[in-house]
């Protein structure tokens, strides 16, 4: 359930559980990018999130984004699993 600030922008609505499905592949390969220490696609990944993430009402992810963003800079990778684990609980908190 959308809280009153993460809603969607008009006509995104029935795409919303598909953006879930693919958020949690992406958290997978988020997650494997990590053990691999792959920081240039832990970045990309990152990045696109937050392009895409508000328009579909998922602010929260679009900060996690930045705050993994925040965890490459200074390649804390402890930093990413934390904050990997804090979008799957928020996913599950979406579905």
């Amino acid at each position: 359930m959308q809280s009153n600030f993460e809603k969607p922008e008009k006509g995104l609505e029935p795409f919303i559980p598909d953006f879930i499905v693919n958020r949690y592949l992406d958290l997978e390969k988020l997650e494997s990018f990590i053990f691999k220490q792959d920081f240039a696609s832990i970045s990309k990944l990152a990045h696109s999130w937050k392009g895409f993430s508000r328009p579909y009402g998922f602010l929260n992810l679009e900060i996690l984004a930045f705050k993994l963003e925040n965890e490459l800079k200074i390649k804390n990778l402890d930093g990413c699993k934390i904050i990997a684990k804090d979008i799957r609980i928020y996913l599950q908190s979406k579905e």
